[in-house]
């Protein structure tokens, strides 16, 4: 189904005029108004939001020659490029610059051609499938789009001055989308990212705000790319440098035709694209700008960059430039692909309430008031206005007649490093069940410094393990450890990698990513590491041959296999107290079942607790040693069955119940003769006491129960005449107990006469004016209860001073 997302502002990109109002942060652009605003200088007025910086399909050098200094820093810096970078590209045509700012590179990679045969059965599958995802609890999404789309409103319109976009759906068949997907998918593994062919909405692509975390990609697969401008076909793909959460810089581009319908190509180039998005420039070798772009890979070569063109190579994965001859040696793309400190906001236009572009003046107030101090620089935080009838702003927001207005904000954004689902060492490890003599565990590597660790029981004989990268177009080249219980290295396995010679070029796979480790073990615990590893020198690298790869990116999914002899033992159970249970918190009684003759070791955050032998029967009974603290404790329960720690545990989370703090004073309807009373009562020694007061108001305030179990609290401000209540809690770290009864009492304290003033009138000022000013903030003189003349002069002063000051304050333009 053809998809098309709507935004209000509609036409609001084609409108220019003859200056800018900046809209957003530091050095971005802003939204193009038809008059000149009051505050913008001439450099923000060059970077005008939507005001043109340069024309329409231009190529890089033009746009270099239309770029004014300023700009060219402007669209650079937010590009992630030096300026001199930039220059480079624009007058080698490698890049291009939009009307708005952004840039895009000019992805033109030449492909091998070939007869290309899909293979699905290369190896086990990743994780998920195309239309659920990879991922389908990440916070951001990679939606590759086969189904075709319609394009408007967004920048791609601007730049190529069209109005609409058309894109057909790609219709190839189930096994050539998984094949796209799955490649895609081992890219971004590492990543809070899911890789899915099935449309999210607009909710989970595009960032609404500074606070969304739920935004990513649209990836477009262009069937043919002749129905694109003229200036966008004969190219791989395109898309604009950080616009990943944005609409209006959507969608990245990916053309079939041009990559010869071969569905690796698609998903190298995807990748690389999305990459763009999320803020990466190309690396290249030896002066060229992609690795492998004039000098095609040779047969054995094995690894590129995904922001090179490795099409022909096995592995193609991130990289942080640190190879031979490397253009680009200072971008690491995992870096850069984290670094959410780059998230920023910027404004495509101005609506009314009727949805229609404002392109006339505006009031901007900040916290109810209009802000003074307004500069051209519109940020969220402001309300922005219509000026009123009289093409007027009010001071108060609140006595503004014009209509309101909408600001379009586009946030782009980011993305984090996906979770890691198994600990790092023995102490942490996950434990694998083999209680049938075989294993299995599915994991992920996210990181060069991730070390996946397994711990394994067995009886001892033939021990076996695999790891294994899942999927075709994984990344992952795997080194495999055994470690005895002491954490020792028995044994590791690393195998060569080399290129599968029937692969090349078209389907591109490697040999010898995985590893496997066979031994004769004695009973006991042993661990099982997995990593990822490199091969051979990058430094030895040649523009034809990358063989050589560090660990930096040798990162994905795998699964882990293998048999060992179970080792037999009754497990550890505890049956009392139940799992929830409230306890006393001396004295616990904690019993269970385990391995007879077995030794049970009860830990609480793996501080030991108790420790039991179990009868002939199985049978274990144990006090605590300590008393519980209030709150939840988790009571594990492991055995040692001889010399053997079994790693299986058993756990109950129990709670000893922290009790209301008393209030004693004051009792139920008793009178405070002062407005400060001291309130007392009971606790836990040592507890803190929170008091909430309410009377005209709610005022807290918190004291300690001493050691005798009392507690008492004065407030440090009066409290006012009338009725009161007043509640207590307690706490004992972070245990809060209930909320005491509600006690009600009252205050009644004589008030003496005001020797100052009157009701009307204090020495201060009146109740409509003070020394300080009035509402508005304009200044009013002393008007004592003593000063009627004074005070009705000072009104109409202030009348007169305020209608001028009005005056003056027209609409910003």
């Amino acid at each position: 189904m053809k998809s098309t997302h709507r935004r209000r502002w509609a036409a609001a990109v084609a409108v220019t005029g003859a200056g800018a109002l900046a809209l957003g942060g530091s050095a971005l652009p802003a939204v193009a108004i038809e008059t000149q605003p009051a505050h913008v200088e001439d450099d923000a007025k060059e970077f005008g939001f939507l005001a043109s910086l340069v024309e329409p399909l231009v190529s890089g050098p033009e746009a270099l020659d239309q770029l004014a200094e300023s700009a060219l820093a402007s669209v650079a810096d937010r590009a992630g490029l030096t300026v001199e970078r930039l220059t480079s590209y624009l007058e080698q045509d490698l890049a291009r610059v939009s009307p708005n700012g952004f840039v895009t590179f000019v992805d033109e990679w030449e492909v091998t051609g070939h007869d290309h045969t899909l293979e699905l059965d290369q190896a086990s599958e990743v994780p998920g499938d195309p239309v659920n995802g990879s991922r389908p609890d990440a916070s951001h999404t990679l939606f590759i789009d086969f189904d075709g789309h319609t394009i408007e409103n967004t920048e791609w319109n601007k730049a190529y001055e069209v109005d609409t976009i058309e894109i057909g759906a790609y219709d190839v068949d189930d096994d050539f989308k998984y094949v796209v997907w799955e490649r895609i998918a081992q890219d971004y593994a590492p990543f809070d990212v899911n890789v899915t062919i099935s449309d999210p909405g607009p909710d989970a692509l595009f960032k609404s705000s500074a606070d969304d975390n739920s935004y990513g990609s649209h990836l477009l697969v262009v069937p043919d790319s002749s129905v694109l401008p003229p200036a966008l076909q004969g190219t791989g793909g395109w898309a604009f440098v950080g616009g990943f959460g944005s609409e209006y810089l959507s969608p990245a581009f990916v053309m079939a035709d041009v990559l010869q319908d071969n569905a690796a190509y698609i998903a190298d180039a995807g990748s690389h694209e999305v990459g763009h998005n999320l803020g990466l420039d190309h690396h290249g070798i030896a002066g060229e700008e992609y690795y492998y772009e004039d000098t095609p890979a040779a047969p054995d070569a094995l690894w590129g960059p995904i922001m090179g063109a490795a099409y022909t190579v096995p592995l193609s994965t991130w990289s942080d430039g640190g190879y031979a001859d490397a253009t680009n040696p200072g971008q690491d793309d995992i870096a850069t692909i984290l670094d959410r400190d780059s998230a920023d906001h910027f404004a495509t236009g101005l609506v009314d309430e009727n949805g229609d572009p404002w392109t006339s003046g505006i009031c901007p107030y900040l916290d109810g008031r209009l802000d003074e101090d307004f500069d051209g620089t519109l940020r969220p935080e402001h309300e922005v206005f219509e000026p009123d009838a009289q093409n007027e702003c009010a001071f108060q927001q609140s006595g503004h007649d014009g209509a309101p207005l909408t600001v379009l904000w586009e946030y782009v954004d980011r993305t984090d490093r996906a979770s890691d689902p198994h600990g790092d060492d023995p102490s942490d490890a996950t434990s694998l069940d083999n209680s049938t003599g075989e294993f299995a565990e599915d994991g992920v590597i996210v990181s060069d410094g991730d070390v996946d660790v397994f711990s394994v029981l067995t009886d001892g004989g033939d021990f076996t393990a695999t790891a294994s990268p899942v999927g075709i177009g994984a990344n992952l080249d795997v080194k495999l450890s055994l470690l005895d219980g002491e954490g020792n290295v028995l044994d590791e396995v690393e195998q060569e990698t080399t290129v599968d010679p029937l692969g090349y070029p078209g389907d591109p796979a490697a040999l010898g990513l995985d590893a496997t480790i066979d031994a004769e073990l004695e009973a006991g615990v042993y661990y099982v590491q997995v990593e990822g590893r490199g091969q051979g020198d990058p430094g030895d690298n040649t523009p034809s041959d990358g063989s050589g790869y560090t660990d930096y990116s040798s990162l994905g999914f795998y699964e882990l296999t293998g048999a060992a002899e179970p080792f037999e033992a009754d497990p550890v159970v505890i049956t009392s107290p139940e799992d929830g249970a409230e306890v006393e918190a001396d004295d616990l009684e904690v019993t269970g079942n385990a391995e007879a003759e077995a030794t049970v070791t009860l830990t609480i955050d793996g501080e030991t607790v108790g420790s039991v032998d179990v009868d002939a029967e199985g049978a274990w009974s144990t006090t605590l040693d300590d008393s519980l603290p209030y709150g939840e404790s988790t009571i594990t329960a492991q055995q040692t069955v001889g010399t053997i720690e079994v790693p299986e545990t058993d756990s109950v989370t129990v709670t000893v119940p922290l009790e209301a703090p008393v209030i004693v004073k004051p009792e139920e309807g008793d009178t405070a003769a002062t407005p400060t009373p001291t309130f007392s009562g009971t606790g836990i020694a040592g507890a803190t006491v929170t008091i909430t007061i309410e009377c005209d108001g709610e005022l807290v305030g918190e004291t300690e129960v001493d050691d005798e179990g009392d507690w008492a609290f004065t407030p440090d401000e009066g409290l006012p005449n009338g009725d009161c209540t007043v509640v207590a809690v307690q706490s004992v770290g972070d245990t809060v107990s209930p909320s005491s009864d509600v006690v009600n009492f009252s205050v009644n304290v004589d008030e003496p006469g005001d020797e100052d003033g009157t009701e009307d009138g204090t020495e201060d000022g009146t109740d409509d004016g003070t020394e300080e000013g009035d509402e508005d903030g304009d200044d009013l003189p002393d008007t004592g209860s003593g000063n009627q003349l004074g005070l009705i002069a000072g009104l109409v002063l202030l009348a007169a001073g305020g209608a001028l000051y009005a005056r003056t304050r027209r609409a910003v333009v």
